[in-house]
């Protein structure tokens, strides 16, 4: 579980902050390409290529986001919700060893994360679950790829349950986060432009060269939300606008 103070001061009375207030969860792939077939025939999946994004969207794999009014008495009141999936992209190796990684098919994910948002007097919260296959065998025939490949990453998902919880306090803005999720890709909640919870392990599955790794086994391993940490947040930024990613919406 995660409790993060967003904003520092006592608590207690009214709302010290008024305006809105955004929710952001996203799976992302921060290296440039997933490589699951080295050369010198190789394939990857194409990555996000970017860090944290800041609490205003971008591209990602996975995503949601809810928006809330917060009034000058401390109450919320939910505004819109969205979530969808990013484009699954292969790509493979123009020539061997030497040649450019080039797109060889793109398709969207058939599944689609659940997202749903609810308000409670001071509280706002949300919860998101994902179970999304690459869909690898469903788009490209077995004959392409190489066993090891079909055994032992055909079915590689990304899976996660996440609780947000957020309280108004007086003057701080209490952010909770619970759940589990598997340990590829990253993930990351953000309150506002506050990153509340990240968790990026994809270096420990073999980076072999710059914004490039390589998958590996026991991706499907359950992590838990558990970290705990304290921020006084006095530039706290709300991020009214997010940027929703183009593909799969």
């Amino acid at each position: 579980m995660t409790n993060v103070v967003i904003n520092g001061g006592g608590g207690g009375g009214s709302s010290s902050y008024q305006g809105s207030l955004t929710i952001w969860i996203a799976a992302y792939i921060p290296q440039a390409r997933v490589i699951f077939s080295p050369p010198p025939n190789g394939l990857a999946f194409a990555g996000d290529d970017r860090g944290p994004s800041g609490g205003n969207g971008g591209s990602s794999k996975v995503w949601g986001y809810a928006k809330f009014n917060v009034e000058s008495n401390g109450t919320v009141s939910r505004q819109e919700q969205k979530s969808g999936v990013g484009v699954t992209t292969l790509l493979y190796k123009s020539l061997p060893f030497i040649g450019d990684w080039e797109p060889k098919k793109s398709w969207c994910p058939d599944d689609e994360p659940k997202l749903s948002a609810s308000t409670f007097g001071n509280k706002a919260s949300i919860s998101m679950s994902a179970d999304i296959p690459n869909g690898l065998l469903d788009h490209v025939s077995p004959d392409e790829l190489p066993d090891e490949v079909e055994d032992e990453f055909s079915d590689l998902s990304i899976t996660y349950d996440l609780n947000i919880e957020v309280e108004l306090d007086g003057n701080e803005i209490i952010a909770s986060v619970t759940g589990t999720h598997n340990k590829y890709p990253a993930y990351e909640v953000y309150v506002g432009d506050y990153l509340v919870y990240e968790f990026d392990d994809t270096e420990g599955f073999g980076g072999i060269e710059p914004g490039v790794i390589r998958l590996a086994r026991g991706l499907r391993t359950e992590k838990k939300a558990d970290t705990r940490n304290r921020k006084s947040a006095n530039n706290f930024a709300p991020s009214v606008f997010v940027q929703v990613p183009d593909e799969c919406r």
